[in-house]
């Protein structure tokens, strides 16, 4: 369904389960999982693969993995492709709503039938205002992600920095972190 326009991918839901609001929200659903999980796993494949490696080195399980290795580096691309898609389908929900998908697309276009141009204009405010209330929110949310780990809290900061494992001056395991703002290494977990 990725190819497809949310229009047509409309016009098969209105199809399938008749005129109203449950076909305009499976045709953005359908249209926005193929779209985002595209982008997903562009992302997974172009991060870095040093983090995951040092949590692997740490012993973690599989889970953890992702969640410390991974997650931190997807997760302010996702968010971004989301918003993205969020403000996408704010402005899809018109058109799919003209072809029966229900929503402020039939608002809108009963309003044009009725040839209330005051109306008209008053959904088509709504729906900048609405986009741009969107836009500002994920700037927001852009720069509070920027200014800290999205998930993993300062455990994705102390991965995401220059880890060491190995031996002691007595023979026990350590592992040795240089952190980004730091110019020496500190030892944070020592086991014999």
């Amino acid at each position: 369904f990725r190819t497809f326009h949310p229009v047509i991918i409309a016009i098969l839901f209105v199809k399938a389960v008749g005129f109203g609001a449950l076909a305009g929200m499976l045709a953005l659903i359908f249209a926005s999982m193929g779209f985002l999980s595209k982008l997903l796993a562009e992302a997974v494949e172009e991060m870095s693969m040093k983090q995951v490696e040092a949590v692997r080195a740490t012993g973690s399980p599989f889970l953890s993995v992702i969640v410390m290795g991974v997650m931190p580096q997807v997760m302010p691309r996702f968010i971004g492709f989301c918003a993205y898609q969020l403000d996408s389908n704010l402005r899809n929900s018109a058109l799919v709503g003209l072809v029966g998908g229900g929503g402020v697309g039939a608002t809108l276009f009963t309003a044009f039938q009725r040839f209330d141009y005051d109306f008209v204009f008053t959904i088509v405010l709504a729906i900048i205002a609405a986009g741009v209330l969107l836009i500002v929110a994920g700037v927001h949310v852009k720069s509070m992600s920027d200014n800290r780990a999205v998930i993993g809290g300062p455990l994705s900061l102390l991965l995401a920095s220059s880890t060491e494992l190995g031996p002691s001056r007595d023979d026990s395991a350590q592992l040795t972190v240089t952190l980004p703002d730091s110019a020496r290494p500190q030892t944070l977990i020592e086991w014999a």
